[in-house]
């Protein structure tokens, strides 16, 4: 199971998330960008590469800048 604090891919849409939380049945999610968090099985997850993790950073860095964050 993985860490709080690390970063998966949700195998089911391939969505990157950093775990929040990891106790119970359900991992629960949220994107680099920040916004809702969402729930999803361990075994529905696997480890980021760092070409993943890289690109969903940038995303997020151009999230909050045209936000203004």
């Amino acid at each position: 199971m993985p860490g709080i604090g690390a970063f998966v891919v949700d195998t089911r849409d391939g969505a990157v998330g950093q775990v929040m939380r990891n106790g119970g049945p359900q991992l629960l999610l949220r994107t680099l960008a920040g916004g809702k968090e969402w729930e999803a099985a361990p075994d529905a997850v696997r480890p980021v590469t760092e070409a993943e993790l890289l690109s969903a950073k940038v995303q997020a860095a151009n999230t909050a800048s045209r936000w203004g964050k």
